[in-house]
């Protein structure tokens, strides 16, 4: 029996290049955390709502987290739109706007989506931690995340890491202000 070579994994900075591969584990989290394959055919869709906006928007960052031992894999090009699609259409021309008392607090948002693999290793709380430090320097104090309601694996990491609920019908909020930060100090 051969072993498994053990996965290479590091954070880097996002860049550019980094958007097809980010636009599939948008797609094989979407669904409460789980795969969303099956509810979309213009899967690229996805990661122009949920992943380019935090790479072309100003001012911005973002890590990734990196599989050294992983090839790239390409993703269809689908042809015809389903329900979810034509959703996430409308979302892009029609974004949500987070509540004036969210934004308040801080105007920074994070996205995290991890897949399977590489979820329950540290991981999760390491690119919080990037992001806590990046966040710190730019002189914040705080960032929220929204996530699923039907994501309960989610909520319970941000709570257990000092994320707070922030009440807001239609979606579900957490905030983190930094000094309830329950991760490695930053």
């Amino acid at each position: 029996m051969t072993d498994t070579p053990k996965k290479q994994l590091s954070i880097r900075k996002v860049t550019p290049e980094d958007i097809p591969d980010l636009t599939r584990i948008c797609l094989l989290t979407a669904n409460a955390g789980q795969s969303a394959e099956s509810l979309h055919q213009h899967s690229e869709l996805l990661g122009g709502l949920y992943i380019e906006p935090y790479l072309k928007l100003s001012p911005t960052f973002g890590f990734v987290l990196v599989d050294t031992s992983d090839e790239g894999e390409e993703i269809r090009d689908p042809s015809d739109a389903t329900e979810r699609d034509r959703g996430v259409i409308n979302r892009i021309h029609k974004p949500l706007v987070p509540p004036q008392g969210l934004v308040d607090i801080s105007p920074a948002h994070i996205r995290i989506s991890l897949l399977p693999q590489a979820q329950r290793q540290g991981w999760g709380v390491k690119l919080i931690e990037e992001a806590v430090r990046t966040l710190k320097v730019l002189g914040q104090c705080a960032l929220f995340v929204g996530i699923d309601s039907r994501n309960d694996n989610a909520r319970a990491f941000y709570l257990k890491i000092g994320f707070k609920p922030f009440p807001f019908p239609d979606k579900e909020h957490l905030v983190l202000h930094f000094d309830d930060w329950k991760g490695p100090k930053s």
